[in-house]
């Protein structure tokens, strides 16, 4: 089984904002874990519906919890995300077309397992993750101010490679030997 990036998006941001403790931007998450703003904006909204978030717009606005940790109830977070299609195919009554329906025993086995992930899931609240320590971790990670890399590097000086005048540029990359600038014509 394997969870949408719609749904490990959701339980980022949730964590994000459990972590925060306050109202957010959304630009502050995008940075945090390197994610699309588009895609981010999509999971504000809907957990915004659901009842996960809440937003204010204008000065001192932003995106904070709605809940608190402790209510939110990560296989309940991840049933309501989870909007893909099906396991299998047998699973949706409407389109299937599998022949050995009912007889084969694998529809019965995976309802099984999926049932254990979310009965395992449904054990959880986001609280249980801040705890023994994990909260301190992550606020060091996600809340970390972001520094421009090239500010960073230590080849550059004045915002160019060093060994090099501001009349040459360093080579470009190559893909198969050959430099990516001649493969452009």
């Amino acid at each position: 089984m394997r969870l949408s990036l719609f749904s490990d998006y959701s339980l980022r941001v949730l964590l994000f904002g459990a972590v925060k403790g306050g109202p957010f931007p959304l630009h502050e998450v995008a940075d945090a874990y390197n994610i699309s703003r588009h895609h981010l904006v999509k999971v504000v909204n809907n957990l915004t519906k659901q009842g996960y978030l809440s937003t204010r717009r204008g000065r001192g606005g932003g995106i904070e919890l709605a809940m608190k940790p402790e209510d939110i109830q990560i296989g309940s977070l991840v049933r309501r995300t989870e909007t893909s299609s099906p396991l299998v195919e047998c699973f949706d009554s409407a389109t299937n077309t599998c022949p050995i329906n009912g007889c084969c025993g694998f529809k019965g086995a995976l309802a099984n397992a999926v049932g254990a992930f979310y009965g395992t899931l449904d054990n959880y609240t986001l609280q249980d993750f801040l705890e023994s320590g994990n909260k301190e971790a992550l606020r060091g990670i996600l809340l970390a101010k972001r520094v421009n890399q090239r500010a960073n590097d230590p080849l550059l000086e004045n915002g160019r490679h060093a060994n090099t005048s501001a009349m040459t540029v360093p080579l470009s990359p190559t893909v198969n030997g050959r430099l990516l600038g001649d493969m452009i014509t």
